[in-house]
């Protein structure tokens, strides 16, 4: 019963998470290992093709970016 419940899901994860390509090698190949990484920001991720791990920042379009520094700003 536990089984079927993850497979579920850690297939509702994959069909709400966005397409992230890897830093390394720049493939799309990913997993998500975990929701969190280091801070509540950071997803931990898995490249399938060069077989890094690796953390994506979670951002949005939509974020503020008053209290970003210039150089960040759009």
């Amino acid at each position: 019963m536990a089984s079927s419940r993850s497979s579920q899901e850690a297939a509702a994860a994959a069909a709400t998470s966005p397409t992230v390509y890897c830093p390394f090698c720049g493939s799309a190949q990913t997993q998500q290992e975990a929701a969190f990484g280091t801070t509540h920001a950071y997803s931990q991720f898995f490249c399938r093709s060069c077989r890094t791990p690796f953390e994506w920042i979670k951002w949005e379009e939509k974020a503020a970016t008053h209290d970003l520094p210039a150089f960040l700003q759009k």
